[in-house]
């Protein structure tokens, strides 16, 4: 989660989703049942504090841009739906990048690297004119109509669909699994309801699938060839 994270340009959400995925499996499992130990605790927190302060030098933005950020934020729906020029905000970024700002960042997309093309970054700046660091998320319904407009929506519906079928892919997987699949149900689930809220949360959680999907791998053991005598 924290290198699809980083992958994506996101600013430490993975933290929120890691949190929420602890507080998940805590409620599956049962309070007394469930219980990290000590040095356990002292590993994660340093390991997510590393990864929020690597993400925040990486975007050079500080933890006041994301406090700001947090709190002062539009709907993607109304900047989009209402606007005479719906489109305008994307304009600027490739057609990669908007169905997956991480790989096009990876494959050095200009218009993947450039911070003010992220969605709710641009939807700020055409109403401002400046970058702020405020924004909405991607909601899906408003991301489409901005990047996929009219034939484009194809390729829209190219990176749901493939979104839906790498999870149905990974959980059919994991039906072999159960103890891994326990271990990962919570995050396909809050997955699944968050995808629809932020579409970058899609894209990430391809990344993750594909992840899951390569360390699942069956490894067959080759037989050792008999000896002749």
């Amino acid at each position: 989660m924290v290198i699809a994270n980083i992958a994506t340009g996101s600013k430490a959400s993975f933290v929120f989703s890691l949190f929420t995925a602890f507080l998940t499996l805590r409620d599956l499992a049962g309070l007394s049942r469930f219980k990290l130990r000590q040095q356990d605790k002292g590993t994660i927190l340093i390991f997510v504090a590393a990864a929020v302060f690597y993400a925040l030098a990486r975007l050079e933005v500080s933890i006041a841009d994301i406090a700001e950020r947090f709190f002062l934020f539009a709907d993607a729906t109304i900047l989009t739906y209402f606007s005479d020029y719906p489109t305008a905000a994307c304009e600027n970024v490739s057609t990669f990048a908007s169905m997956h700002r991480g790989w096009a960042r990876l494959a050095g997309d200009s218009s993947a690297m450039n911070i003010d093309t992220l969605f709710g970054f641009a939807l700020t700046i055409q109403e401002l004119g400046v970058n702020t660091f405020t924004g909405p998320n991607g909601r899906l319904t408003a991301y489409a109509l901005c990047n996929f407009s009219d034939e484009r929506i194809v390729y829209g519906a190219i990176v749901v669909l493939g979104y839906l079928w790498l999870m149905r892919r990974l959980f059919k997987r994991l039906l072999k699994r159960p103890t891994l699949l326990a271990l990962v149900y919570p995050f396909l689930v809050a997955s699944l309801g968050g995808g629809s809220q932020d579409f970058n949360l899609i894209m990430q959680d391809i990344t993750i699938f594909v992840m899951l999907l390569l360390a699942t791998l069956p490894i067959h053991s080759i037989p050792a060839r008999r000896q002749l005598e």
